[in-house]
């Protein structure tokens, strides 16, 4: 798995994914695990990986040691889970995302603050988030 550099794993019923079973793929860019059953963000992703979809799962938090190691993060994917906040610790731990999709939030005066962070950093964020 040491040359992996795409894996699809959607539409299926992942609801666990093992900490750091990923974490000898060395190349692997892309990870699509949208449309499982994931409560959370998996642990111990290469630090390569710079496409994590993870749209349609069950999130519902952000852990800041599950994105740690992304040091090469540029697009995040977390469209259709059950977040309702994005910690701006999560912001910080990024320099090089520049595409964030997220399903449109009630919005509050947290959310309105990371809008406004995203914007200064001229990150791609959709039009629907806090209208």
């Amino acid at each position: 798995m040491k040359q992996l550099k795409h894996l699809f794993l959607e539409n299926n019923t992942i609801w666990n994914f093992e900490a750091n079973a990923l974490s000898n793929s060395v190349h692997l860019t892309n990870l699509a695990l949208e449309w499982n059953l994931l409560s959370s963000i998996p642990d111990g992703l290469p630090e390569c990986l710079f496409h994590p979809d993870l749209k349609g799962n069950c999130i519902e938090d952000i852990q800041e040691q599950e994105l740690r190691s992304l040091k090469c993060l540029q697009v995040l994917n977390l469209r259709m889970n059950k977040l309702t906040f994005l910690p701006q610790i999560t912001l910080d731990l990024f320099p090089r995302l520049r595409t964030l999709y997220l399903d449109p939030w009630n919005c509050s005066c947290e959310l309105l603050r990371v809008k406004r962070t995203l914007l200064a950093r001229r990150m791609e964020i959709s039009d629907k988030l806090c209208n």
